[in-house]
């Protein structure tokens, strides 16, 4: 029978370990340490980025509400004029009859319009805000806005 070859590589132990630390304290009996410039207390975290984030996610939702309306105007298979109707069907339109409101349908389509214009506003009011708060600080934009309206706090 061969004797096995055992890993021959020389390896450090607890003792060599020990040997090394104790040297060292030796040398740097005589050291004095002196604290030259105390720690300082961050004034903002370093993560997560506020205004980073904030930004990221206004422009995902702008990406996201965007491919949606594409992707509703892309999937929409009603006909929308007499000439997208002539030319599936090969045949000639003769008459188109448009959509006739009743009073009540004028007052609910229109009110509906100023509903969605109003939301779309605050919408872009609030966006705008957020960046705002988000560049400046909630501290100074605030401060800005007591500044603005007059108040005194």
């Amino acid at each position: 029978m061969r004797p096995s070859r055992r890993n021959t590589k020389p390896c450090r132990n607890g003792k060599i370990d020990a040997d090394i630390a104790v040297n060292m304290e030796r040398k740097q009996k005589g050291e004095q340490f002196r604290l030259l410039d105390p720690a300082k207390l961050p004034e903002k975290p370093v993560s997560p980025d506020f205004s980073r984030t904030l930004l990221l996610s206004v422009m995902v939702g702008l990406c996201v509400g965007a491919g949606l309306a594409f992707a509703a105007e892309v999937l929409d298979t009603s006909y929308k004029s007499p000439e997208e109707v002539e030319g599936d069907l090969k045949f000639p339109v003769i008459a188109s009859l448009g959509y006739r409101y009743t009073d009540k349908e004028l007052r609910q389509r229109k009110l509906k319009g100023i509903l969605k214009g109003a939301s779309l506003a605050a919408g872009f009011v609030v966006a705008a805000f957020c960046v705002v708060v988000a560049a400046k600080g909630a501290d100074k934009t605030l401060e800005f806005i007591r500044n603005l309206l007059g108040w005194q706090m």
